[in-house]
């Protein structure tokens, strides 16, 4: 398997010799993630299934940034607690996950405010070994201490001007390039604030990240992904967190999706272009299509240009494939073995090719309804297989759930990813009443129709 490493700027055979750790940036938890959002999400989830596809075992954690200016901003100006209000928001981010069928069983969430502590203490051997200083309103990373600063976002720090993408203005701080640690208490804060040896106040979002990698992966990591637009400033800071004590590299494969563009315009309100996954539900698509469209419409590394044409031409797509399912399901055929799933492993060994793959599948399709005689069993065991990377196949005698109780597994897998044990105990008590059986084991939720 090849991924294409952000860090080296090339191609590289993927190498590690256990677990697969990753640690993935998530969503700040202030309003519905958008679908841009999404399609980097997305693009973790095709990597986490492929790794497990190709038999990699796989340790993934994401963080919910609960504590930023957005997030306190908004809570204070609708009068609710940082919890509360963030807690609405992750809620939403779960459903949305649930609904687009991610594969969750290998990831861990960690809220920044459960890590303060930890974050405390980095700053403060930060500061120990002379990579950091306090200053009036705040603490600050001193970027000319650490000599590898920027490399890896290619910057050129002599002549980095304050106001340039990313470099923080009105601070106390003696360089531009100098990023914030901690932030010092203001009165616009309300009741959220910490207690520190630099007075109450709340951490910067780079160390929030920092501290959080380094206490979930004692021994590095292997991979650590997110968008592009995070390459600089916020994995930068993030990296010199952690390489300046270390001297260790803080990941050894840096993967980062490209944005998405939304009728060849950057997504925005003002344009009337912005939309979220239960936008898109509300104008009547289907969840299938939505995570069909965002996974695979391009290359991870390359733009995705979101229209509404394109999600409805993927809804034809996807209907031509569960009718091509279905028709090999009901009217099996001896003939050729067409070798599907060895060409769509090919294609998704190199750098998660996703488009590739799913090209060998219509090329399939194609040929079959161009009078082609396959192997058709032989070509539904492969399709079985190949879903466990896509998750948007049907197969007719395998689909057990109504629309009643589909509804309810659903409910339960949003219960269970917010480890609302006693609702989704009460769920499964429930599916149990419509005569389904809901086993969950370490990898898995498994149903049977008694």
């Amino acid at each position: 398997m090849k991924f294409y490493n952000s860090l080296s700027k090339n191609l590289e055979v993927f190498i590690t010799d256990n677990t697969v750790k990753i640690y993935s940036c998530g969503p700040t938890v202030y309003d519905y993630a958008h679908i841009g959002n999404m399609r980097t999400f997305l693009f973790e989830d095709l990597l986490i299934r492929t790794l497990k596809y190709f038999s990699y075992p796989v340790k993934h954690v994401r963080n919910l940034t609960d504590i930023d200016d957005k997030t306190i901003n908004k809570s204070q100006e609708q009068k609710t607690s940082l919890k509360d209000f963030t807690e609405k928001y992750a809620k939403e981010f779960f459903k949305d996950l649930a609904q687009l069928n991610f594969d969750e069983t290998s990831t861990t969430y960690l809220r920044a405010t459960e890590y303060i502590d930890p974050m405390i203490n980095l700053i403060e051997e930060l500061i120990e070994k002379s990579f950091a200083y306090d200053k009036g309103d705040g603490v600050y990373f001193k970027t000319s201490s650490f000599k590898e600063y920027g490399n890896f976002a290619g910057l050129d720090l002599e002549n980095l001007q304050e106001g340039a993408a990313g470099v923080e203005g009105d601070y106390q701080k003696e360089d531009f390039g100098d990023f914030v640690l901690w932030k010092k208490y203001k009165e616009s804060d309300g009741d959220v604030f910490w207690d520190s040896p630099w007075g109450k106040g709340r951490p910067g979002w780079h160390t929030e990240c920092a501290a959080m990698v380094r206490n979930s992966f004692l021994e590095g990591l292997d991979i650590h992904t997110g968008g592009i637009d995070l390459l600089f400033p916020h994995h930068t800071n993030e990296k010199a967190h952690c390489e300046c004590l270390s001297h260790q590299p803080m990941a050894t494969y840096w993967l980062h999706a490209t944005h998405l563009l939304v009728d060849n315009k950057k997504m925005s309100k003002s344009l009337g272009n912005f939309y979220t996954i239960r936008d898109l539900l509300d104008k009547g698509f289907d969840h299938r299509n939505i995570r069909f469209y965002l996974q695979t419409g391009a290359h991870y590394r390359s733009p995705l240009n979101f229209t509404l044409e394109g999600l409805k031409g993927t809804t034809s797509a996807l209907k031509r494939l569960d009718n091509f399912i279905y028709e090999i399901s009901e009217t099996p055929q001896e003939g050729d073995r067409y070798f599907l799933k060895e060409k769509f492993d090919n294609a998704l060994q190199e750098d998660l090719n996703i488009s590739a793959a799913m090209g060998e599948i219509f090329s399939l399709v194609n040929a079959y309804y161009g009078g082609k005689i396959f192997d058709t069993n032989a070509i539904l065991l492969e399709l079985k297989e190949i879903d466990k990377v896509l998750g948007v196949l049907k197969f007719p005698k395998e689909n057990i759930l109504d629309e009643e109780t589909q509804k309810l597994f659903d409910l339960r897998v949003i219960a269970r990813a917010e480890k609302n044990w006693a609702e989704s105990d009460r769920l499964r008590d429930e599916l149990l009443t419509h005569g389904v059986e809901v086993r969950d084991t370490k990898d898995a939720t498994n149903i049977r129709k008694l």
